[in-house]
């Protein structure tokens, strides 16, 4: 069976996220990368599928970026069963003016 790497780069949305009280007042903006590995075989692993997925976990309102990647964590294996390992970044794009903040997580299956 073949392996294969996928990266969903740049995918950016808006988002309530975060701990302090002007964070769960406005959305803000987030950048998120990610990169798969998945192995190929007649169910094949729909790219278009797993960005909806990323991208609807955030209507849950996550206090945090950790508990977000700990969400994924926990869900892209039970949706996505052909993925054997994955990264995602999450950053935070305006919280501070002089840095871009951002926190991983890596799984392996």
């Amino acid at each position: 069976m073949q392996e294969f790497k996928l990266k969903i780069k740049d995918l950016e949305f808006e988002t309530i996220i975060g701990i302090l009280d002007f964070e769960r007042e406005k959305k803000q903006r987030i950048v998120l990368n990610a990169e798969f590995l998945y192995e190929f075989s007649e169910e094949i692993l729909d790219y278009r599928l797993l960005r909806e997925f990323l991208l609807q976990a955030f209507d849950k309102n996550f206090d945090t970026l950790e508990n977000a990647l700990v969400y994924f964590q926990e869900h892209i294996p039970k949706n996505f069963k052909n993925i054997t390992y994955f990264h995602i970044e999450l950053s935070k794009t305006q919280i501070f003016k002089d840095c871009l903040v951002s926190v991983s997580l890596e799984y392996k299956r």
